[in-house]
């Protein structure tokens, strides 16, 4: 079961790379606009990482508050 969400999570991630330029484009933006997005999504995962790492050390309830604000 662990291989499998693994698996899964790659399938979405896969996907989500491959037809956001498509949405994006659709939704109107300019197809430059819409790569550079696409492009740029993965670099959340290292706002993740720092954001997990912030909540391990502080108060997670203060810090989600202080990102969504």
């Amino acid at each position: 079961m662990l291989w499998l969400g693994y698996f899964m999570g790659l399938v979405i991630f896969y996907a989500l790379i491959n037809w956001m330029p498509i949405l994006f484009k659709d939704a109107g933006l300019a197809a430059k606009d819409a790569t550079l997005i696409t492009a740029l999504f993965p670099l959340g995962g290292v706002g993740a990482i720092l954001f997990g790492w912030l909540m391990d050390r502080f108060n997670g309830n203060w810090v989600i508050a202080a990102v969504t604000r």
